[in-house]
């Protein structure tokens, strides 16, 4: 049994070890509850999403939006980072059409990030006042487990980097302008629609 327990503890070093080069959280869910602890930072956002190896996707749409030396600057930011599991399940049409568009592309990605710093206690006291680079309110539900960011639910939070913070999430905030019907934008034909409807200005 000495031995055993030996280890065992050995193991539970090595796992620590693992996760601490990462750069990520250790993460313990049972139930409903998640408990997280902190590691030191010693990546960016950037190097601290591709050590995790599960927001693949969101990199390569941060890359091919022409933001990721933003997101390696200074910051800080906040950025609520979709998992690959999560891109996983957007509808293929729309997936199609964000990543045929540039527009689309880092509309997207602003649609993730906050200026500043925010740890999930900053987050879950956030009621107003606070909004996403891309124009978009944050609102946070901490009614009964957990916490849902605009309906998404935090499955990582306080994943630390040099230059800000990263709380991982369930679901893609997909912007306005992916959603195309027969090739058309829906807010383009609005915009048209609105200056259709415009009175012309006078002499």
């Amino acid at each position: 049994m000495h031995y055993r327990s030996i280890a065992l503890g050995a193991v539970a070093l090595a796992l620590v070890s693992i996760s601490d080069i990462a750069g990520a959280q250790v993460t313990t869910t049972t139930g409903q509850t998640t408990t997280t602890t902190t590691t030191v930072a010693n990546q960016d956002i950037i190097e601290t999403l591709q050590a995790a190896g599960n927001f693949s996707t969101f990199l390569q749409v941060v890359d091919r939006a022409g933001l990721t030396a933003q997101l390696k600057g200074a910051g800080p930011f906040t950025v609520f980072a979709p998992t690959d599991e999560a891109f996983s399940r957007l509808n293929p049409m729309v997936r199609d059409s964000i990543m045929s568009s540039q527009g689309s592309l880092e509309a997207l990605v602003k649609n993730h990030v906050v200026s500043g710093r925010l740890t999930a206690d900053d987050v879950r006291k956030q009621s107003s006042g606070v909004g996403f680079m891309g124009g978009t309110s944050l609102t946070v539900d901490t009614t009964g487990a957990g916490v849902r960011i605009n309906g998404a639910s935090v499955v990582k939070g306080n994943i630390n980097a040099t230059n800000g913070i990263i709380h991982a999430i369930d679901t893609v905030f997909t912007p306005i302008v992916s959603q195309q019907v027969n090739g058309t934008n829906p807010a383009d034909s609005t915009e048209r629609e609105k200056n259709q409807s415009a009175p012309t200005p006078k002499p």
